[in-house]
């Protein structure tokens, strides 16, 4: 489990590092209420629906700090189809330009031997030397715009993730 692993290494004692456990529909909602800024997010979506990815990203604004913050998420969008996969790109990246985040996939080379994904149903990769890494910044202009989090918001978006 990683987080007996996180523990095991010590990471809740490092400076700046509050480790939260539970499912993301109900932690992130009170760290939101909380108040609490983040300088980096890394949402590891894989299991996760195109929808949870849409719910997590409308909380995304209200946690990432400002100006610096970087918003990043494990990108397994259409990972069968590559024509696919950049159209579930192109999307993300308007989504996350109507919060205030400019969006870019970084190209990452990867070395894939498609003898480790034999017998594994959902694999990661299909037959692809590249990955594209999402990495998500405020555009200048949202920087001094302010967000509003209400209870209410928070809420009923964490209440929709559960449907």
């Amino acid at each position: 489990d990683v987080y007996a692993k996180m523990i095991k290494d010590g990471w809740n004692q490092k400076p700046n590092i509050r480790l939260c456990h539970g499912k993301w529909q109900d932690v992130v909602p009170q760290l939101i209420q909380e108040g609490v800024q983040l300088d980096g997010i890394f949402f590891d979506t894989y299991g996760e629906h195109f929808m949870d990815l849409e719910d997590f990203h409308r909380l995304v604004p209200q946690l990432l700090s400002k100006p610096n913050g970087v918003y990043s998420f494990f990108n397994g969008l259409a990972p069968d189809n590559l024509f696919f996969h950049g159209v579930a790109c192109q999307c993300v990246k308007l989504q996350l330009g109507e919060m205030g985040l400019e969006t870019e996939f970084l190209p990452c080379e990867i070395q894939v031997n498609s003898k480790e994904w034999e017998g594994i149903r959902r694999k990661y990769w299909h037959d692809r030397d590249t990955y594209y890494l999402p990495r998500s910044t405020w555009k200048p202009q949202f920087v001094d715009r302010k967000i509003q989090a209400t209870s209410d918001t928070v809420e009923s978006d964490a209440k929709r993730t559960r449907r």
